[in-house]
């Protein structure tokens, strides 16, 4: 199964040149046929998300792509002759980029599985059964870590993996304590 692997770039010197790479990499790719649409270039802003969502296997609605531009994390694609955004294969690439590295995938059974860190697997199969709580249980004797503590943890380790599982433990403590659940 072929996945498409955005790797956070801008554009090159030669627009078109990117635009036509972006094109290749979906031309070579399975997300269309997973997402059931058949190739064509520009996408309204359903036909992305569709994209996204299934061909892709990430997390993303409407709203929270029309928040992304917004907030200028991804670039507005142009504006077709009724006003709608139209999205081009290169807008798509650099939306998939942010939301991977957002790491916005959809839950666990997903084509990017492979990306996630162990522990978000653990905390998706525990919310599925409803048994988030588990995943901050801890021996006797171990800290039982609260927000702060994982911020200030966050900062002071160099381990990628540690930080991982510590930015997983993070949302769980935001989603059990706070009420804010991010994916």
């Amino acid at each position: 199964m072929q996945t498409i692997q955005p790797t956070f770039g801008t554009r090159k010197s030669d627009p078109l040149d990117d635009l036509e790479a972006a094109r290749q990499v979906f031309a070579e790719s399975d997300w269309w046929q997973r997402a059931d649409l058949e190739p064509h270039w520009p996408l309204s802003l359903d036909e992305t998300i569709q994209l996204l969502n299934l061909g892709g296997e990430l997390d993303c609605d409407a709203d929270e792509l029309r928040e992304l531009i917004s907030r200028r994390l991804v670039p507005k694609p142009s504006s077709g002759e009724n006003g709608e955004l139209e999205f081009d294969a290169f807008d798509i690439v650099q939306i998939g980029s942010v939301l991977f590295g957002r790491r916005q995938f959809k839950e666990t059974p997903t084509i990017n599985d492979h990306f996630k860190n162990h522990l978000q697997l653990v905390l998706e199969k525990c919310r599925e059964a409803g048994e988030i709580n588990s995943v901050l249980d801890v021996p006797p004797g171990l800290p039982k870590y609260d927000l702060r503590d994982l911020l200030e943890r966050m900062t002071q380790t160099d381990n990628r993996e540690v930080r991982e599982k510590f930015y997983v433990l993070l949302k769980v403590v935001l989603e059990i304590d706070h009420g804010v659940m991010i994916r």
